[in-house]
Parts: structure tokens; sequence; C-alpha cells
């Protein structure tokens, strides 16, 4: 495996790590919240919850839908390899193109790792094996 494809997966992996602690730090915060708002506000504190944590997302996309948009200026990649090579800036321009999709990729990277941590820590000990090598 070159060293493109190994780094790319290790920031992919890494990824998906940050991905899980911050999605479970945030259900967390959000129990929390919801708990303290209800004494508060009462029934509309999940409502009001909702639109606070949606408010930073809404507000990149108004303000990134606004700009001009330039061509892309880079050439288009020429085989599977190359893609798989370049998946950490695959990554960016999902997020520079779409912070919906980039995400909705995140949360689902970060729930794969909740889901299966057995899986999740065996793909980095391959990853680190390899990385000494």
């Amino acid at each position: 495996m070159s060293k493109r494809v190994r780094g790319a997966a290790t920031q992919a992996t890494t990824m998906a790590a940050v991905g899980a602690a911050a999605a479970l730090g945030l259900v967390w915060i959000s129990i929390w919240a919801v708990g303290a708002l209800t004494q508060l506000i009462g029934d509309w504190a999940p409502l009001a919850l909702g639109l606070v944590l949606c408010a930073p997302v809404l507000t990149y996309a108004l303000v990134h839908k606004t700009k001009a948009q330039a061509p892309p200026s880079q050439p288009l990649l020429r085989s599977d390899t190359a893609l798989v090579a370049d998946a950490a800036g695959a990554a960016k321009r999902l997020f520079a193109k779409s912070p919906a999709a980039a995400l909705a990729v995140a949360a689902l990277a970060g729930l794969i790792a909740v889901r299966t941590p057995d899986a999740l820590s065996s793909l980095m000990h391959m990853f680190e094996d390899e990385r000494a090598d």
C-alpha cells in the first residue's frame, strides 16, 4: 500500500473516531440541555434545542449559497487508485460543496464507529502496523 493511500486511510479513520466522539458529546449535552430547558420553557424545550443546534448549519449554508461560485480548477482524477489516494482531498471538496452532505457522512462514520468499536479498533491497529513497517 502506498504512503498516500495509507495516509488517506489513517486520516479517514481519525475523522471517523473524532466524529464518533463529537456525536457522543453532542448527545450528552443535548440530554442535559433538554432537561434544563424543560424547567424554563416547558414542552417546547426539544423544539428550541433543535433550532439552536441547526442554526449554525443553516447560517453557513445561506452564507455559502450567496457567495459566487468559481469553476473548479483541479484536473479530474484519472483512476480509482487516484481517488482512493486522494480521499482527504475528496473530503475537503465535499465540505466545500455541501456542508449538509459532509455532516451526513461524518455522522454516518461516527455512528458506524460507535456501533462497531471492535472493527474500528482493529482497523486502527492495522494501519498502525503498516505505518510501523
